[in-house]
């Protein structure tokens, strides 16, 4: 992903881990991100459940709380929603890192996910030599706890040098459960402002194929093929 080049520029910075409670609990309002990391909250969302939160690095040489960003729901997923400047950098050299990580599970087993999908609202001004991004990294988990398959990748992001990109998606093959890896880097290189004023994650599912409709598939698949090498000998065939 394209934080991980420039961030290598980076200051010698201060990694804050984050400890939160541990209550077991279903969020149906807006959260503080700060509660949710480490917690035992769940986020229901249709047919979707959001769960298991991690805070897996928090890097930065800027003020930055957790407790500024509110977590609340969209359509198809998780909004995250800064109070105003919150997340943002300015000055040369200064940055945010922020990693964390969650679970989405569908809870009907007729459904699997197919789609991540990852969106910014954010502004740097032009010219000027800074990023906002968010991105992901998607894992199929691997049982029984062998650990994740990467399924790929996305980021979304505002840039003073480059074309903005304010969305991506990736499809991939229909999963029961994803593991989400967000990443959201902040850099400013020069005087130049880099801000999000949010973000959100995405997901769509599809239905799970009926065993019957695997088995008709598969059959016709299996008299397709038939047909090609039956077709394939008749043009061999000497007349």
């Amino acid at each position: 992903m394209r934080f991980l080049a420039r961030l290598r520029h980076a200051v010698p910075c201060l990694a804050v881990l984050l400890v939160a409670s541990a209550a077991t609990r279903s969020a149906r309002a807006d959260i503080l991100l700060s509660d949710l990391l480490g917690s035992s909250t769940t986020i229901d969302v249709g047919s979707l459940r959001f769960e298991n939160f991690t805070l897996d690095l928090l890097s930065t040489n800027v003020p930055f709380d957790l407790s500024l960003i509110t977590v609340s729901t969209t359509s198809t997923g998780l909004l995250f929603t800064p109070q105003p400047g919150a997340l943002s950098v300015s000055g040369p050299g200064a940055f945010i890192n922020l990693e964390f990580s969650y679970d989405a599970v569908v809870l009907d087993p007729t459904l699997s996910i197919d789609q991540t999908r990852v969106a910014v609202v954010g502004q740097v001004e032009d010219g000027k030599d800074a990023f906002a991004q968010a991105g992901a990294n998607i894992y199929q988990p691997i049982p029984p706890d062998l650990g994740f398959n990467l399924l790929g990748s996305i980021v979304a992001y505002v840039d003073g040098l480059l074309p903005d990109q304010l969305t991506d998606a990736l499809d991939y093959d229909p999963q029961p459960t994803v593991r989400i890896e967000a990443q959201i880097v902040l850099q400013s290189f020069d005087d130049g402002p880099a801000g999000l004023e949010s973000f959100s994650y995405g997901f769509s599912t599809s239905a799970v194929p009926e065993p019957s409709g695997l088995m008709l598939a598969a059959v016709a698949m299996g008299m397709a093929g038939m047909g090609r090498v039956a077709s394939t000998i008749r043009a061999r065939r000497p007349v």
